[in-house]
């Protein structure tokens, strides 16, 4: 069980048992081991380098060489989201994971590669895996009406004056 203190008024981007210090226009960082007295252990003053020694220390994985993809994504959302919604909105749900499955699913996607214009891409794959009719051109009969020409541009103007009567004097 945690013990009960103070919450940090400041340093509140620090991970728990994590300190900073200030000292001589420098902060360092320490790790907290806690017990009487306490003991802090040096993590450097550099917070990148000491975010990964607190890693270390805590037990945690400091490996990167794992690549969450989006199926992963999904088997998260899958776990600890969708049970909390409705009946009508798990079954929609799943229709719609379905679809996002086969798009982002071959290859598996990295969730960290996925941009944009990925999921414009999506969107179009969607409408052409839809099974609705797609219109058809339009038949050429007596009622249509004319096609319309196109605009063309106008020429560039060739004097500096106004083409109005309202700058000069009367």
């Amino acid at each position: 069980m945690r013990a009960m203190g103070r919450k940090p008024t400041k340093n509140l981007n620090l991970p728990p048992r994590m300190r900073a210090r200030e000292r001589r226009g420098t902060t360092w960082y320490y790790y907290d081991c806690g017990g009487k007295p306490r003991k802090e252990t040096p993590l450097g003053n550099d917070y990148t380098i000491a975010v990964g020694k607190w890693a270390e220390l805590e037990g945690g994985d400091t490996s990167t060489g794992s690549i969450i993809t989006f199926k992963d994504a999904a088997d998260t959302y899958l776990r600890k989201v969708f049970p909390a919604k409705a009946a009508r909105t798990q079954k929609e749900n799943l229709f719609e994971l379905e679809s996002l499955l086969k798009f982002f699913n071959n290859p598996p996607a990295p969730l960290d590669n996925i941009k944009p214009i990925h999921i414009r891409q999506y969107m179009d794959w969607r409408i052409d895996q839809t099974s609705w009719p797609k219109p058809s051109a339009p038949s050429s009969s007596a009622t249509s009406a004319p096609k319309p020409e196109p605009i063309k541009p106008s020429p560039p103007a060739t004097s500096a004056k106004p083409k109005n009567n309202l700058a000069t004097p009367l």
